[in-house]
């Protein structure tokens, strides 16, 4: 398969098509939990239709809660649970009635309002979908699922600048909630918390056994054993961690330019670690290890972008975050990695400035093609094959830029 055709087989799942909202499995997140803590009194019907929904036996789930009613009043832990089912079963209008009810009464129902939404979306009401996300958001506000959906609605509209707002904000969140989750789960952090470092140790020397696993972990590199090398640098990370923690009493993000000597080995390890993940396309792992190598770079070089080699630093996260589906986030990195190589070489140097030059460009491209905007992708495909044919250049083949520009036309006209 071509370059085209491996990045353009299908779009994102958040895109102007809005089948990011027609999938529900996609939202499953933000399900509260369905168990019946605010009800006096637990009745077999209740239960039953919880292990119904449960079982996603959804129509055996309305006509449970529809028996409850019979025999007791209605409450908003039921009537969400019945909407949440009927939506399921898609029918839309008929889990509307409920969700206004418990609005009625709870006007910030977090689960209301959000269903509510997600049901005047499927029944194409944008600006009620709209009304009621922003409301979920003013009793969730970190919850980065909502933005995702506002980000459809207002690229339904035809409002890319407001839908990349929204869109840009959920990237962030959705990657902050999973960042945490691997600090969490993160050996080296549980370390620290475990051994309560009163007193920081003052010039705590290299480790030669650090040495040795930098050398190790390039061996096994260049044989292609990636686990085997992920083990060393692993290992490797955990020590110099150590070593920064028992130096200065200080984690990576505490650190800054006094600490640079001390972060030129992390920086390495950081980054190696990153495209070790990257090569295996563990991209959750490798997006915070290029994350600190680059705030390691930061530290020890500053505005030294000859030095820095940020630029494949950032070029490496524009491909892990857009391989995620960060599409924003991706093309910010693009863009820095395109900044720092217009400042590097020329676009006619064929050995690495056009190689680097073009990619960016034609990376970019892809994240605005990725998220709908079709406009802005095509003055950047239409560079590429313009410096192609300026150079020369087969870094990048004509015809695979050529089908990017013909596949912007098309989705244009079909906008039109």
């Amino acid at each position: 398969m071509s370059l085209f055709g491996k990045i353009f087989k299908g779009k994102a799942s958040r895109d102007t098509s809005g089948s990011s909202v027609s999938d529900m499995s996609y939202y499953s997140i933000i399900d509260e939990d369905t168990k019946p803590a605010r009800w006096y009194e637990v009745t077999t019907h209740a239960i039953m239709a919880i292990e119904a929904f449960n079982k996603q036996n959804y129509q055996e789930c309305t006509e449970l809660i529809t028996k409850e009613f019979q025999n007791s009043p209605e409450n908003s832990t039921l009537l969400t649970l019945r909407a949440k089912a009927f939506y399921n079963l898609k029918e839309y209008k008929s889990a509307l009635p409920d969700l206004n009810k418990v609005l009625s009464e709870f006007p910030y129902h977090r689960s209301a309002n959000t269903y509510r939404g997600l049901v005047l979306y499927k029944l194409g009401d944008i600006l009620s979908t709209i009304a009621s996300v922003s409301k979920a958001i003013e009793s969730d506000p970190e919850h980065h699922i909502y933005y995702f959906i506002l980000n459809d609605c207002y690229r339904k509209k035809n409002d890319h600048k407001k839908a990349n707002e929204f869109l840009l904000k959920g990237e962030k969140l959705e990657l902050m909630l999973k960042t945490k989750i691997q600090d969490d789960n993160n050996p080296t952090n549980k370390y620290f918390s475990k051994n309560n470092f009163t007193e920081p140790q003052k010039h705590y020397p290299p480790s030669s056994e650090i040495d040795d696993l930098q050398k190790a972990g390039y061996k096994y590199l260049k044989q292609n054993n990636y686990e085997e090398g992920l083990k060393c640098y692993l290992k490797r990370r955990a020590l110099e961690e150590e070593r920064l923690y028992k130096n200065y009493n200080i984690s990576i993000k505490e650190a800054t330019k006094k600490h640079a000597s001390d972060l030129i080995y992390l920086n390495s390890t950081y980054e190696t670690l990153g495209n070790i993940y990257k090569d295996k396309k563990e991209y959750e792992k490798a997006i915070p290890c290029l994350e600190k190598a680059l705030k390691c770079r930061d530290i020890i070089f500053g505005d030294d972008y000859r030095n820095s080699h940020a630029h494949d630093t950032h070029m490496a996260l524009g491909h892990v975050y857009s391989q995620s589906e960060y599409y924003l986030l991706g093309m910010s990195h693009y863009q820095k990695a395109l900044d720092i190589c217009k400042k590097l070489y020329r676009e006619d140097d064929n050995q690495n400035g056009t190689k680097y030059i073009n990619t960016c460009y034609f990376s970019i491209g892809v994240c605005y093609f990725k998220i709908g905007d079709f406009q802005d992708a095509l003055p950047l495909f239409e560079k590429v094959l313009q410096i192609n044919k300026k150079t020369g250049s087969n870094h990048m083949s004509n015809s695979d830029v050529q089908n990017a520009i013909n596949k912007c036309r098309e989705e244009i006209n079909r906008q039109k």
